[in-house]
Formats: structure tokens, C-alpha cells, sequence
């Protein structure tokens, strides 16, 4: 049945199409024949986008501090590392394939092997230092055994952490007391502290606010109370021994064995026990032990105490390690604690925190060891002086006389000064204990004086005759 449109025209009505003879099959298609005129399509691949970001990380001290040139190293997703250092600004900024990423400060250093080496170098020399004060300890016992207990006051009463390294390893040069408001030790102290807590100005660090808080004319007083050139050792280097004190006192190895080197080095100078192992005792030890590395003991040794030439090369040893140790400490600081992690783009602040800042002890005076006792009413008889010491025509004092003239400036004339300054001298340089017999017990006393030319050291000679508590000069002469 068919259809018819709008305009009637019939359409029969439409059905499935058949061919009206048998169904042919379609031909095989042939495979391409290429030759080198005719060569096959080439395929092309389209690399597949990697995923990128931009990380960026500042790191700073807990105070604000920047850490200009800090080596970096920043690990990728795929595993590659990337190193640099820290700009101007404490700030890097990459440009990093994946979006995982971690950066660690000095990741170069290992803790455990450098940290590992220092504090075990810091013990040998501790033990040699102790070892070497055990000898002297049983040669003075045994003098001690045949004196008085008039004669046997060697040492000050100056406890450890208030000056008594400063006067045992013969680094004191002044004697006077010293004022409140003037006291070199405590001005060092508070500036370091007080530099330590402030938060630095742009672009500087806290050695810049010590300078600024610590004045040449301070250093130059606290060079003289402790008899060194201030020319051979900066202010940087003694605020360094502070931020080396700061952060030996906060690892647990290296302050088990400063406290049990104090206890035991305390104990073998007659000093009472360490109830309290202290900050500022790791202050005094470690400034103590660099003054003698930087300056080599040059201009101390000769100032009064046989402990500082019998210890010189050990304590030149202590004080190059612990600074060592001081600086390494720090970097295992950073190494620990600057640490950045993140995924994909952005930017962040690490705060390092820096070492808890000490607070050394008041040094009420002048630290010294070995001093005399009753070396406040000790007898100088001036002839023997004028007579012997400075009378060209004595049979044994002449060429002695010469020496004090061609060397210092003193002559008969101006023996009053030279006699001024040996009494100055005895009560505040420490003393050599001599022999003991029958005649009674011996010491020297190196004196440093000053003539009209030139100063030099006297090393003098005195005695506790028998029952007597004061002692009396015996001889004297240009050392």
C-alpha cells in the first residue's frame, strides 16, 4: 500500500532493499607499497606536560638574624637535588619540576661524625690539662706537708665562674679594684648579653649590636686587666667566645665534660666544690682558653703565674677546639632546624632558634692566683735595694745594677719608684712556691714594672722565716 503527499503524488510504500542477485563481497583492500620516493606517514608524538612550581623560603634566627650564604639543598619529587645558597635577603626562590619538594640548610655537614671527632679531641685535652695540674697538685702537697699553715695560702679565694681562670692561667695584668660602674669583665658581660637578646637592625646581626653596645674604650680597659695587645685579638673574637659559651652550655656531651673538668680542676686547686655548674663557668673557660690560642700566651705567660707557661701549649689546644667546637655546634643548629617542606607553589618562613643566652657572673675583682699571704705588710728592706740591687760598686750587685739601669731606666736615684712598684706588685701577682727547710719557705714572684725607659719583668725572691706570717724580699733581678 502506498502514500500520497500533500500535493497527492502516490509513493508506494518503501521496504528493505535486496539485491536481486547474489551478494558480492567488497574487495580486499592492498597494503601500501613504499618506496624511498614513496616513504609511509610519519606518526608524531606530543610530549606529555610536566607539572612545575615556584617555591620560595626565607630563613631566619629566632632574633631576625639573617644567615647570608647559608648553603641549601632543595630535593625534588623525582628525586634530584638542587643547591645554592641563601641571598642577601636569607631568601631562595626556584623554579622546581613536580610539586613535592624538601630543603634542608648545610646539608653537607654530618652531626654525628664532626660533632663526634670535636668533643672527643675536647676531652683528651681536658684529661692532659687535669693530668698535667695532678703533678703539680702532688709537688705543692708535699711542700705544703712541710710548711705552716701560715705559708701555704697559694691561691685567692676566687671561685670558678667569677674570674679564677682568668688569674690561674695567668691572663691577669691589673691589680686595682675595680668600681662598680667600671668594671671591664662586667661591661664585656652585659654587652654580649644584652647584643644577644636584641632583635639586630636590617641587614645586620648581633655582632654588629655588640659593637655598638661595646665600645673601643671598654675592650681597650678589659685588655688591660687581663694584659694582652687589644690589637692582637678584634672584638668580633671576643663576643665570638660568648655566642661558643652560649651554645656549648645547651649540648649536654660537651658541658658533662666541662662541668666534670671544672669539679675536678677546682678541687686540685684547693678551691671549694662546684655546687652549681653554671653558664658563665663555660664563659669563663672557653674565653679563658681563647685569649691563649689568639694570642699564642705571648705577653701572659710572663705576667706572674707558673701555670700559664706550664699549660700554654695545652690551653692553646682548648681554646682552638672549642671554638671549633663552638662554630660546629651552631651549624648542627641549622642543620637540625632549617628544614622546609611543602607541595606545589608558594612561599614560607623558617625560624631557627637561636642558644639560650648565659649570663656570666660578677667579677668583683681582680682575679688572681698564687698571691702571697700577707703580701700586704711584706718587708722590703731598701738597702737592699739602693745597696746591693742598684749599686753598680757592689762586689755581686754590680752587673745586676747595670742590667736594672741599660734595661728598665732605675738607678739609686729613683729606687723609691722601684720599691713603689715591687710592693704593688707582690700583692697582686701570684707566686712560685721555692724550697722548704729549717730557714724557712721560699717563693718567686715575677714582677712586672715599668721604668723610666722601658717596662720588664723582676723576678723576686722572698721568704716566711720561721713563725712569721709576713713575707720578706730576699733578692731581685731584670728577668
Amino acid at each position: 500500500m502506498g502514500v500520497y503527499d500533500t500535493r497527492g503524488n502516490y509513493s508506494p510504500t518503501p521496504g528493505v532493499c535486496r539485491p536481486a542477485g547474489p551478494a558480492k563481497s567488497s574487495p580486499e583492500s592492498r597494503p601500501p607499497e613504499y618506496t624511498w620516493e614513496n616513504q609511509p606517514p610519519r606518526t608524531l608524538y606530543k610530549e606529555e606536560i610536566k607539572s612545575s612550581c615556584l617555591v620560595g623560603v626565607r630563613f631566619l634566627w629566632s632574633n631576625g638574624e639573617c644567615l647570608v650564604g647559608c648553603p641549601w639543598g632543595l630535593t625534588q619529587e623525582d628525586g634530584q637535588v638542587i643547591r645554592g645558597t641563601l641571598d642577601s635577603k636569607s631568601f631562595l626562590s626556584q623554579v622546581i619540576e613536580g610539586r613535592a619538594h624538601r630543603i634542608r640548610l648545610n646539608p653537607q655537614f654530618d652531626p654525628k661524625a664532626q660533632l663526634g671527632g670535636i668533643r672527643a679531641e675536647l676531652q683528651e685535652i681536658l684529661h692532659e690539662i687535669l693530668a698535667a695540674e695532678r703533678v703539680e697538685a702532688d709537688r705543692l702537697t708535699a711542700i705544703q706537708a712541710q710548711r705552716s699553715a701560715v705559708a701555704n695560702g697559694f691561691y685567692a679565694q676566687i671561685a670558678l665562674g667569677r674570674g679564677f681562670l682568668y688569674g690561674a692561667w695567668g691572663l691577669v695584668e691589673s691589680g686595682l679594684e675595680f668600681a662598680d660602674l667600671a668594671n671591664p669583665f662586667d661591661e664585656l658581660a652585659q654587652a654580649a648579653v644584652a647584643a644577644w637578646k636584641s632583635e639586630p637592625e636590617p641587614g645586620k646581626g648581633w655582632l654588629d649590636s655588640f659593637q655598638e653596645q661595646y665600645t673601643a674604650a671598654q675592650y681597650r680597659d678589659l685588655a688591660a686587666a687581663l694584659g694582652f695587645d687589644p690589637a692582637t685579638i678584634s672584638r668580633e673574637k671576643m663576643a665570638q667566645a660568648y655566642e661558643a659559651a652560649n651554645y656549648i652550655f645547651e649540648d649536654a656531651a660537651s658541658k658533662r665534660a666541662l662541668r666534670d673538668f671544672a669539679a675536678e680542676y677546682v678541687s686540685l686547686q684547693n678551691h671549694e666544690s662546684i655546687l652549681q655548674f653554671t653558664g658563665g663557668m663555660v664563659f669563663e673557660i672557653v674565653l679563658a682558653a681563647l685569649l691563649v690560642f689568639l694570642t699564642g700566651g705571648t705577653g701572659l705567660a710572663a705576667r706572674a703565674s707558673v701555670a700559664s707557661t706550664r699549660l700554654t701549649p695545652l690551653l692553646t689546644r682548648l681554646g682552638e677546639t672549642l671554638g671549633k667546637l663552638g662554630a660546629n655546634l651552631k651549624k648542627a643548629r641549622v642543620y637540625e632546624a632549617g628544614i622546609a617542606e611543602g607541595k606545589g607553589s608558594g612561599s614560607q618562613t623558617v625560624v631557627i632558634p637561636q642558644a639560650k643566652g648565659i649570663t656570666p657572673a660578677r667579677v668583683s675583682k681582680p682575679p688572681t692566683a698564687g698571691i702571697l699571704m700577707g703580701a700586704a705588710n711584706a718587708l722590703i728592706d731598701p738597702r737592699k735595694i739602693t745597696g746591693y740591687a742598684l749599686n753598680k760598686d757592689h762586689v755581686s750587685g754590680g752587673p745586676k745594677a747595670r742590667v736594672f739601669e741599660s734595661a728598665l731606666g732605675f738607678t739609686i736615684e729613683n729606687a723609691d719608684e722601684l720599691i713603689r712598684q715591687l710592693h704593688h706588685g707582690v700583692r697582686t701577682t701570684g707566686s712560685t712556691p721555692g724550697v722548704v727547710n729549717d730557714r724557712g719557705a721560699r717563693f718567686r714572684v715575677d714582677i712586672l714594672v715599668k721604668g723610666p725607659k722601658r717596662e720588664g719583668i723582676v723576678r723576686t725572691g722572698w721568704i716566711y722565716d720561721p713563725g712569721s706570717s709576713v713575707p720578706r724580699l730576699t733578692t731581685l733581678f731584670v728577668r
